[in-house]
């Protein structure tokens, strides 16, 4: 089994990938992650646990880290990789590049190296790390969810934000909530009190 609680802090703090926030703040050591990285995600990486099970706050990071997640799950699922290829992988921009290198390394297999490939250049994209996902009950509504602008008065500007309503289940990344909201302009005003939504859109989830 690799070292692959090592190989993610490398990658962490790498943050590779096409949507580009890197998953730790530019300043956080290894150590601190160790202490804040959410156990869930250890857990889901190593089989332990699925995306269903996870917590809301769980289920947030994945989606803001996505992309991030899912290239080192399948580069650790495979036992012809070793850490150190792991590590040159994932210093890559983006899953096309680390699908490229992955075809070009006389290391692996042929018969590894077509599927390994794919399953990352199909990788899905994570959420915009500008989106902002909350949870509200309501009982006017069913478990649904919505995009829209929300006034934020204490920074004084407008931030996009999805809304889970009475505990809906989180979207997938196909959902058109997602495109719906990272599109949002906002309105050239400020807002007229605390948390004024602009642009609301209602889905079915």
């Amino acid at each position: 089994m690799k070292n692959w609680l090592l190989v993610l802090f490398v990658f962490l703090q790498v943050g590779c990938v096409s949507n580009s926030h890197s998953i730790l703040p530019e300043k956080e050591s290894s150590v601190e992650l160790g202490a804040n990285f959410p156990k869930e995600i250890k857990l889901y990486l190593t089989g332990k646990k699925t995306f269903q099970d996870m917590t809301f706050e769980a289920q947030k990071y994945y989606m803001y880290h996505q992309s991030e997640i899912e290239i080192l799950k399948i580069l650790e699922g495979s036992q012809k990789i070793s850490s150190d290829q792991i590590m040159m992988f994932l210093k890559m921009r983006n899953p096309s590049e680390i699908a490229t290198a992955i075809k070009a390394d006389q290391k692996l297999p042929d018969n590894q190296k077509e599927k390994l490939a794919l399953d990352i250049v199909n990788i899905k994209p994570s959420v915009p790390t500008d989106i902002d996902i909350v949870q509200l009950p309501d009982q006017t509504k069913g478990k649904q969810v919505a995009g829209k602008l929300s006034w934020e008065q204490e920074s004084k500007q407008w931030i996009k934000q999805v809304v889970l309503y009475n505990d809906a289940r989180m979207p997938s990344i196909d959902h058109p909530v997602w495109n719906y909201t990272s599109s949002l302009i906002p309105p050239e005003r400020v807002g007229r009190r605390p948390w004024e939504p602009y642009a609301y859109k209602l889905f079915n989830n």
